[in-house]
């Protein structure tokens, strides 16, 4: 009885034995879900969003859950296996408010979600093109310069004159309709018409539209850079229309390239009115950015710095893609010619 008593108290105490190790075993190989990344920040870019958050140790990969509402929650649209402590939402559409958060993820799954961040995506901006408009050393650099203008070589930065309005940014809604812009891009408020002299034969001629009267809310840009700048002979013209001068000097080019961004749909309408006679199909909030053609065009234009009441240099410039010289400006149609002013350089920027 006593044996049978002690073989049961060892068989009992084996059992014991094992399942504790058992429990053991399992406590040990266990694991938990880790907390949410600290730290997470969001900022706004060309069309992108920039996410950064502080390390988690531990972790595989993140997840991040985004919407263009508040209240992401992990039901969201979510962009997994991240493996850097931060990322780059990109493609975005312009002037749009996105919102994040970021969840740790390891062998055991997701974990909690971070504290919500948010942040806008910004309208693209005419440095993604191709040909930019920097002047070397800065905006007036007169080491750039197109010679043998009547009266004056030109150089540097100009901005387009609305009536003799010594101000590059253009909020006059006569303007803006004069011009067919308001009657299909009803979003724009003002505009920048700038010619920037890049070398010794090339310039370019970059539209901007934006959403605010000031000039500060970039939503749109129609770029055409010129090439081979040529200048040519000097004519005389009988009868000039109102305000521009009685000689020119003509000039032939070639387009180097043409950079087109229409952020919202109603610039992007605007634009494909103005390119509807070439091959280019235009998209909203998508960058066109191409090379020109071989072909040579012709226009004229006059420098001067002796505007009655003005301190500027002054540029008048016939329309600048035609296929002959024209012999006289014109203030009317598609082929209207425009005034530019010796652009001061804190106006170069945006």
């Amino acid at each position: 009885m006593k044996k049978l008593f002690f073989g049961l108290l060892i068989s009992w105490g084996i059992l014991v034995l094992v399942v504790s190790c058992a429990k053991k075993d399992n406590s040990t190989s266990s694991t938990s879900t880790l907390s949410a990344p600290d730290g997470l920040t969001a900022t706004g870019g060309g069309k992108q969003v920039s996410l950064d958050w502080t390390a988690v140790s531990g972790a595989s990969s993140y997840t991040v859950y985004w919407d263009n509402a508040t209240g992401v929650s992990s039901s969201s649209t979510a962009i997994t296996s991240i493996t850097d402590d931060n990322y780059t939402h990109s493609n975005l559409d312009g002037g749009t408010t996105y919102y994040y958060k970021v969840a740790t993820v390891n062998s055991a799954g997701t974990g909690t979600l971070s504290s919500e961040v948010n942040a806008t995506s910004n309208y693209l901006t005419p440095s993604s093109c191709t040909d930019n408009e920097t002047v070397a050393g800065a905006p007036n650099d007169a080491s750039l310069t197109v010679t043998g203008i009547k009266d004056l070589s030109i150089s540097g930065t100009y901005s387009m004159s609305w009536y003799g309005a010594e101000s590059p940014c253009i909020d006059n809604s006569t303007a803006l309709s004069q011009m067919g812009i308001s009657s299909t891009a009803t979003d724009v408020s003002s505009l920048k018409n700038q010619i920037h002299v890049t070398s010794n034969s090339s310039f370019t001629n970059t539209i901007r539209l934006y959403s605010d009267s000031s000039c500060s809310s970039l939503i749109a840009f129609f770029q055409q850079s010129k090439k081979d700048v040529t200048a040519g002979d000097n004519i005389s013209i009988s009868s000039p229309p109102s305000g521009f001068p009685s000689y020119a000097t003509k000039y032939s080019n070639k387009q180097s390239r043409s950079c087109i961004y229409g952020g919202t749909t109603p610039t992007n309408n605007l634009f494909t009115q103005w390119t509807s006679g070439s091959s280019w199909t235009l998209t909203k909030g998508e960058l066109m950015d191409t090379a020109g053609g071989s072909d040579t065009k012709y226009a004229i234009m006059t420098s001067l710095d002796n505007k009655s009441g003005s301190s500027e240099k002054w540029l008048y410039m016939s329309a600048r893609d035609q296929s002959s010289y024209p012999d006289n400006y014109t203030t009317s149609g598609d082929e209207a010619s425009d005034v530019f002013f010796s652009d001061n350089p804190s106006w170069y920027s945006n």
